[in-house]
């Protein structure tokens, strides 16, 4: 309202959440010889995951293709890793995710 007592309206801007936030689920965590990851996509993309120990030493890394809609991946590499915890990143062309998960006898 102004000092008249007229008021005056802008015009209605929409706000769209961004269109590639992907959603992730790891399970089992913590996890003895795995590791499975469910991530929803709403768009086709690459991603880019890497499994980093406390010490700040990648252990695996691996470049993996997403469908739109839910894709499952598997992480067999990581039943040799001793126990501890871990971070697992997952880095697609605009955002990047880091995810502790801990690894268990």
């Amino acid at each position: 309202m102004d000092t008249d007592a007229h008021a005056t309206f802008s015009d209605v801007i929409r706000v769209d959440r961004d269109i590639n936030e992907k959603t992730v689920v790891v399970s089992p965590n913590p996890f003895t010889n795995r590791l499975q990851l469910s991530i929803t996509s709403p768009v086709a993309d690459r991603i880019t995951l890497a499994i980093t120990g406390a010490n700040g030493q990648q252990l695996w890394k691996a470049a993996k293709p997403l469908t739109a809609g839910t894709n499952v991946i598997t992480i067999n590499e990581t039943a040799g890793f001793p126990q501890g915890t871990y971070q697992l990143s997952i880095l697609s062309a605009n955002a990047l995710q880091t995810i502790t998960v801990i690894k268990t006898n």
